[in-house]
């Protein structure tokens, strides 16, 4: 296991065979023109129909970094990646053939990318916003024992807590990667730990995901969720 950091991207390991990189914008040493070149037709054509520079900007980023790393990872050219997607909208490499599955999550500055040998893997960033009516998401989308943990919640830490249940519940979700037949209070997260977590169905039965989480100077937050391949839960340390 291997931890790589510098001021692009950052790499978690949680086993041998799965990687997490995280990316800030800000600190990017490529320029745009270097991101746009690696870009298919129909993500060039995405970000175009985006409403705002800033929205653009990122999607440039988040895309291009992506490309780049799986790049690397596939020892192609990151123009010459093909992407497909599942019936839910998931996507996977179609090109070259691989049993690589990867999931990317961004929000603001940041870019998230988990890649994993064979497991399904989900991950999910996120800004912690000063606009979002996150108790109208509570109500809507936890599940009653996830409702009554968050009102037990210190007030001054309730907009973190949200965040930290909320992007685990998406990696979860990105992970199954089977939209929402699932409702989003159909599964409960539970913290095992400072980095932990379970996720449990209706009946109480775990479910076989290995789940992290964390955040990034207590603005943005993120989650992984690994599909457990044995019976075994992945070794998750922490760098």
């Amino acid at each position: 296991m291997q931890c790589r950091c510098n001021t692009v991207a950052v790499a978690r390991s949680l086993s041998p065979d799965i990687q997490v990189f995280f990316s800030d914008a800000r600190h990017s040493r490529w320029p745009e023109d270097s991101y746009y070149k690696t870009l298919s037709e129909h993500e060039k054509n995405r970000m175009a129909a985006l409403a705002t520079t800033q929205l653009k900007e990122q999607y440039l980023f988040a895309h291009g970094v992506k490309r780049l790393i799986l790049g690397r990872k596939t020892h192609c050219a990151p123009e010459r990646l093909g992407f497909g997607f599942s019936r839910f909208g998931k996507p996977f490499l179609a090109h070259p053939a691989t049993s690589l599955q990867f999931n990317m999550s961004h929000s603001g500055p940041f870019c998230m990318l988990g890649i994993s040998a064979e497991s399904q893997i989900g991950v999910d960033i996120e800004i912690h916003s000063h606009s979002i009516s996150y108790h109208t998401i509570i109500e809507n989308y936890f599940s009653p024992t996830e409702i009554a943990i968050w009102k037990k919640t210190n007030p001054a830490n309730s907009k973190k807590a949200f965040y930290r249940l909320w992007t685990l519940k998406e990696a979860v979700f990105k992970c199954i990667g089977s939209g929402l037949l699932i409702p989003l209070n159909g599964i409960t997260i539970t913290l095992t730990g400072w980095h932990s977590a379970i996720a449990h169905a209706d009946n109480g039965l775990p479910l076989p995901f290995t789940l992290l989480h964390g955040h990034i100077h207590n603005t943005a937050s993120w989650a992984v969720a690994v599909r457990n391949t044995s019976k075994e839960p992945h070794n998750v340390p922490i760098h």
